[in-house]
């Protein structure tokens, strides 16, 4: 990761294998987090809900992102309910999405 980054990681930073497998150091398998960031990745990974209520607060995790958000504010609204992506990453998508289309219609 060091060599991807051109730099030598901070003492917080922390690099997550995002198949689980710590042989595949492929740069797109690689995700730079911290140790929080880590263990929700995993987390997420295994399987444990994707809700965590905090004095009496409900957070959902954004699957790309692995960030724990108020769903009411800050996810994509899709007719009313939250959609699975916070605002950044369905934004981020949405970018990508017709960046791929207009490229396939030339």
């Amino acid at each position: 990761m060091e060599c991807v980054l051109g730099r030598k990681l901070a003492e917080h930073e922390i690099v997550v294998h995002k198949d689980g497998n710590a042989l595949n150091d492929n740069p797109e398998n690689l995700l730079l987090t911290d140790a929080a960031g880590s263990t929700r990745f995993h987390r997420y990974r295994e399987g444990r809900p994707s809700f965590y209520t905090v004095d009496s607060l409900q957070y959902k995790v954004c699957p790309k992102c692995f960030i724990a958000k108020d769903p009411r504010t800050e996810f994509h609204q899709v007719k009313g309910k939250p959609n699975n992506y916070c605002r950044v990453c369905w934004n981020q998508k949405q970018k990508d999405f017709y960046r791929r289309r207009k490229v396939a219609k030339v």
